[in-house]
């Protein structure tokens, strides 16, 4: 079985491409300084970080001009997956300038103002602007190690921008305070406002990413469910698709770092009594999501 893994392990890594990069702009020139929050994802990657849709981007090439190409796909509790035919595909030009819309907006629970603009890049590297300071940076990574080697997506923010959790309407603004260090303060209504730390260091989170799942054609990443998860309470969400969480506050259930130890064990143990064999696969490949929470991390830090 170990010999299974790392070779699908292989197979994936030697599938992915470059990094699809959505830099932002406040103007429809996108130039001057970078402002707002920005995207660097990996090319053909079935991913999710809100769990409520799923997106996967490749590259192609027509008339000499060369364009990106992503779909917003469905999501089917438990699963992160990319199957589905036919349907509406968004389109940009590498190099233009694209103006935000529902379709480029891949964390409802951060959206962000329909006036920032996007320039369209790729690269064979993640890539966020280094050299801007205080920015809030999120590394997502995968195949169960966290490391830079490992990143697929990088989700930023430069200081102060704004967003807008797309469920609750919470106004959120990024920042790094004067330690340094990434924070968002969550607003009610403009009002009631409290500073969330948005502190990780290789924190476990759910399975944004579908790994061997996507390629071995398993039944997909479990989520971690809830819009009350988050940057507010860690430990609101649940280990199974099947439940949601409940909380205060905001944010990506991508920011779930803290997982019910009872509830999984629980979920474990019964799950044992059923079907041992079954239990031993997931652990191994990380399908289903439920026994191995640890497949997915993120780190954060301020430029």
């Amino acid at each position: 079985m170990k010999s299974i893994v790392l070779f699908l392990s292989l197979l994936i890594n030697l599938s992915f491409g470059n990094y699809i990069n959505f830099i932002p702009y406040d103007n429809s020139d996108c130039t001057g300084s970078v402002s707002g929050g920005g995207w660097s994802m990996l090319e053909y990657a079935c991913f999710s970080i809100d769990v409520r849709y799923n997106y996967q981007f490749t590259t192609y090439t027509l008339n000499g001009e060369e364009f990106i190409q992503w779909t917003q796909f469905p999501r089917v509790v438990g699963k992160t997956q990319c199957f589905y035919q036919d349907l509406p595909t968004s389109n940009a030009s590498i190099g233009s300038c694209y103006k935000n819309n529902p379709l480029s907006t891949f964390d409802i629970f951060r959206s962000l103002p329909s006036n920032q603009y996007y320039l369209i890049s790729v690269t064979s590297e993640p890539f966020y602007p280094s050299n801007k300071a205080g920015m809030i940076v999120l590394q997502y990574m995968g195949n169960g190690e966290c490391s830079n080697d490992n990143i697929e997506i990088i989700q930023y923010f430069t200081n102060n921008t704004q967003s807008v959790d797309g469920i609750t309407g919470i106004q959120m603004n990024w920042y790094c305070n004067n330690a340094n260090e990434p924070y968002e303060s969550q607003c009610f209504n403009g009002k009631n406002c409290f500073a969330m730390p948005q502190q990780y260091k290789c924190s476990p989170t759910h399975p944004f990413f579908n790994t061997s799942d996507e390629i071995s054609g398993g039944t997909g990443a479990g989520d971690y469910s809830g819009t009350g998860s988050g940057s507010s309470s860690g430990n609101s969400g649940t280990s199974d698709g099947g439940s949601s969480g409940s909380g205060s506050g905001s944010g990506s259930g991508a920011f779930i770092s803290i997982i019910d130890q009872n509830d999984k064990n629980k979920k474990n143990n019964d799950n044992n009594n059923n079907n041992n064999h079954n239990n031993q696969f997931e652990k191994s490949t990380g399908d289903g999501g439920i026994t191995k929470p640890h497949d997915n991390y993120i780190s954060s830090f301020c430029t």
